[in-house]
């Protein structure tokens, strides 16, 4: 799979010659992400070339921690992780119709809107140009995948639990969404099958893969 969330190689203050093994500065990002209670969030936005469609299942969806990240994402369909918590937050039709913002902890949460995930499977990256990957899996059978993000000597371990709440895209991330093209629908647009019969969840593209998480980071970012 193509590398999801580039590297975040553009902390001040850390060289880039450090090596991938060294425990001290690997210690002092790890310090950092302890201080900030280990809390990240992805934007979602809709992929408005491939056209309307009344399924959040059959929805393609475009996603980054910062916008020349989204800017630069292939289009890819929610997991299931995703969906039930839109249908709960009752924003499934806001989604369809623009985007959603994903907020995360590390940790389970009892705050209300909050859902908790638990780690299901883990996988070791093959090389450290990647991270390690897992799949996450809630108490209705919802699962999640995380990919652990950053440079080899900066990167935070996947926790063992992560809680998330979904939310509205702000108006100012609408608004970049529009400006950006990123909503904006094909032009002649083309009539699909599932726009005229309900086809069941299970009719979707198999090459469309599903939307990946990003782990928690040891530097903070904002979307805009």
């Amino acid at each position: 799979m193509m590398d999801i969330f580039p590297s975040d190689s553009n902390t001040p203050g850390i060289m880039h010659s450090f090596s991938a093994t060294s425990r001290g500065i690997r210690g002092v990002y790890l310090d950092r992400a302890a201080r900030t209670g280990m809390k990240w969030e992805l934007t979602v936005i809709r992929n408005g070339e491939q056209g309307d469609t009344e399924k959040i299942a059959h929805a393609e969806f475009r996603f980054g921690r910062r916008s020349g990240e989204l800017d630069d994402s292939p289009s890819m369909r929610l997991p299931s992780g995703l969906m039930t918590a839109l249908e709960e937050a009752s924003l499934t039709e806001e989604a369809l119709e623009s985007g959603f913002v994903v907020d995360m902890r590390s940790g389970e949460s009892d705050d209300e809107g909050w859902r908790n995930f638990t780690t299901a499977v883990s996988m070791t990256a093959s090389c450290s140009h990647s991270g390690d990957r897992s799949l996450y899996v809630d108490s209705d059978g919802s699962t999640l995948e995380f990919i652990q993000v950053g440079p080899p000597w900066a990167r935070i371990d996947l926790p063992e639990r992560v809680s998330l709440r979904v939310s509205e895209l702000p108006l100012r991330t609408t608004a970049w969404a529009v400006e950006n093209g990123i909503l904006e629908g094909p032009e002649g647009e083309q009539m699909t099958l599932h726009q005229w019969v309900d086809l069941p969840d299970e009719c979707i593209p198999e090459e469309l893969e599903e939307l990946p998480m990003p782990g928690p980071s040891s530097s903070t970012y904002e979307f805009l």
